[in-house]
């Protein structure tokens, strides 16, 4: 194995995910998308020189990009979700939602 190459679990039961082993199975999709997501921001961070074991708070920081993801998740799919009102409260500034989503996705295909 290469020095600089982190190797990532693949799949595991993580303490994210038995805290939150008593939701419905979507949400556990969400986060487990969530913690995927998070340990690839991570990675890129490492690869460019950002080592975030160097920190043990950037674990609040990686929950945070779980949560997130479970919210978008959510409210994908019209569900209120706990980290929807975070999001709501600091990013309440858009005045056309619809517009800004669409240029941001660009052409993503369905």
């Amino acid at each position: 194995m290469s020095d600089n190459i982190i190797e990532f679990p693949k799949k595991k039961n993580l303490p994210v995910m038995q805290s939150i082993d008593n939701d419905n199975e979507t949400s556990l999709f969400f986060a487990e998308i969530g913690f995927h997501v998070a340990l690839d921001i991570v990675q890129a961070l490492w690869e460019n020189g950002y080592d975030v074991r160097n920190n043990p708070e950037c674990i609040r920081d990686i929950f945070m990009i779980i949560e997130t993801v479970r919210g978008l998740g959510h409210r994908s799919e019209h569900e209120e979700y706990a980290m929807q009102k975070i999001s709501d409260a600091t990013f309440n500034f858009f005045e056309d939602e619809e517009r800004i989503l669409y240029e941001f996705l660009g052409n993503l295909e369905e």
